[in-house]
């Protein structure tokens, strides 16, 4: 029950990971366009994004360590064992590793949007930086393609 709780909530929480780090690089994208000044809504837009991949991590952890049948009880087999099944790689490795390096890059930008000297920087790392995290932390997600996929919303259904 519990497991399943959080996963629905981990997995709706994925959406607004993906809505504000899509509207984080477009906001940019658009200023750098336009040329733009960054203003409070870009902060605002880029801090939604942090604040929602750390959520993320921190929910995506208490899966991991305790409550999901594909976390850390995956190397009970050995690793081998693991590097050997898509779906258990992808769980023990894949998954992880890219959304740490997703959220690594994001925490990256987010400072270096912070110490900015002009707009146009602020702008050009929201959309580079924030933009690789993005394209990183969509590719490591269990899509319904995939070996390794769950549905868009479990435990919803659908």
């Amino acid at each position: 029950m519990a497991y399943t709780t959080v996963l629905v909530i981990h997995s709706i929480l994925r959406w607004v990971v993906l809505l504000a780090g899509t509207a984080a690089v477009a906001q940019a994208i658009v200023a750098l366009a336009s040329g733009g000044a960054f203003e409070k809504r870009h902060k605002l837009t880029n801090l939604a994004y942090l604040i929602s991949l750390d959520t993320q991590l921190l929910i995506g952890l208490i899966l991991y360590l305790g409550l999901s049948p594909f976390g850390v009880g995956l190397f009970s087999g050995g690793m081998g064992a693991v590097m050997k099944d898509s779906v258990l790689r992808f769980w023990a490795v894949e998954h992880v590793t890219g959304m740490v390096v997703g959220i690594v890059l994001m925490h990256v930008a987010y400072v270096f949007v912070k110490r900015g000297k002009t707009d146009k920087a602020k702008h050009v790392w929201t959309a580079v930086g924030m933009g690789l995290s993005l394209l990183i932390v969509l590719a490591s997600i269990p899509w319904p393609f995939r070996a390794a996929g769950r549905a868009l919303f479990p435990g919803l259904g659908f």
